[in-house]
C-alpha cells in the first residue's frame, strides 16, 4: 500500500486530505470525497492535485494530515475541511439519526446493472485485505463470534427471504466443489460441536435423530396412502440401482 497526503486547490478554495491506494500514486485518480468538497464541485469549481508527501504508514500520513489541517485552518472559509486532520478526529464518529435515514432513502430501491455488478466483482477479484494487521483481524473475529441475531431479526431475516429464488437452479462448478472438498478434509468436529448439531437437527427430516426416531417409531401408511404410492409409480421405468436393491430384499 502507497499512503500520501495531497492538496486539492482551486481560485479561492483548497482541501487536505490522506489517502491509501494500492497503485501508483502518480495514476491514483482520487479526488477527494468530503461534503463540502463535493458541494463545491457541484458548483462548479474546479480543482487541481497535488501530492504533498509520501509516507511509510497510513498512521504517519495522519499526523501530517493532522499538523497541516488544524482549528486556524478549519476557521479559514477557504479550506473546505469540516474538521482537523487525523485519525483521532475520525475514530469513534457517530452519524446522526437524521443522517443515517437520508443515507438509506438513497439507497432503498437503487438497483445496479449487471455490467456495475460485473465491474464490482471484478476489481476483487485476487485482491486480499492485507491492509487489515493481525490484531484488527482478532478483534473483528471476537466481535462476529459474540454476534447473535434477536427473535424479532430472525423472523424480519426469514420474512425478508421468502420467495428469494437468486440461487435457484444454480449448479456449482467440479472444480469448486473440489475446493469445497479440499477446504473441509482434515477438520475434526469437537464432541460439544457435535452435541449442539445433533440437539439443531432434532426433528429435521432426514436427520440422523430424526432417522432414529422414525426407526424406534416406524410409520404405517394407510391402505388408500399406499394404493396412490402404488399408482403413481406404475410405468415409471427402475433405476439400476433401485431394482439390485429390490432383489437384494426379496432374496434376503
Amino acid at each position: 500500500m502507497n499512503h500520501y497526503v495531497y492538496l486539492l486547490r482551486s481560485a479561492d478554495r483548497f482541501y487536505v486530505g490522506l489517502r491509501s491506494c494500492r497503485g501508483l500514486i502518480s495514476t491514483d485518480t482520487y479526488r477527494g470525497s468530503g461534503h463540502a468538497l463535493k458541494d463545491a464541485r457541484k458548483a462548479g469549481l474546479r480543482f487541481s492535485k497535488t501530492v504533498l508527501c509520501v509516507l511509510d504508514s497510513r498512521e504517519e500520513a495522519a499526523l501530517m494530515e493532522a499538523e497541516l489541517v488544524g482549528p486556524a485552518e478549519v476557521a479559514d472559509r477557504q479550506c473546505l475541511n469540516l474538521q482537523q486532520g487525523g485519525i483521532a478526529n475520525s475514530v469513534g464518529y457517530r452519524h446522526t439519526d437524521k443522517a443515517r435515514a437520508s443515507m438509506s432513502n438513497t439507497r432503498k430501491g437503487r438497483k445496479m446493472s449487471a455490467a456495475h455488478r460485473q465491474a464490482m466483482s471484478d476489481c476483487r477479484v485476487g485482491k486480499k485485505r492485507d491492509y487489515l494487521t493481525s490484531e484488527t483481524r482478532a478483534r473483528m473475529s471476537a466481535n462476529s463470534k459474540k454476534l447473535r441475531h434477536t427473535d424479532e431479526a430472525k423472523a424480519k431475516i426469514g420474512k425478508a427471504a421468502l420467495g428469494n429464488t437468486h440461487s435457484l437452479g444454480h449448479k456449482h462448478t467440479q472444480e469448486f466443489k473440489d475446493n469445497v472438498s479440499r477446504v473441509h478434509k482434515g477438520k475434526k468436529v469437537s464432541d460439544e460441536t457435535r452435541r449442539k448439531m445433533s440437539v439443531s437437527s432434532r426433528g429435521v427430516p432426514g436427520s440422523t435423530a430424526q432417522r432414529a426416531a422414525n426407526d424406534a417409531n416406524p410409520r404405517t401408511h394407510t391402505e388408500e396412502t399406499k394404493e396412490k404410492m402404488s399408482r403413481s409409480k406404475t410405468g415409471v421405468p427402475w433405476s439400476a440401482l433401485r431394482r439390485a436393491r429390490f432383489e437384494a430384499r426379496k432374496n434376503s
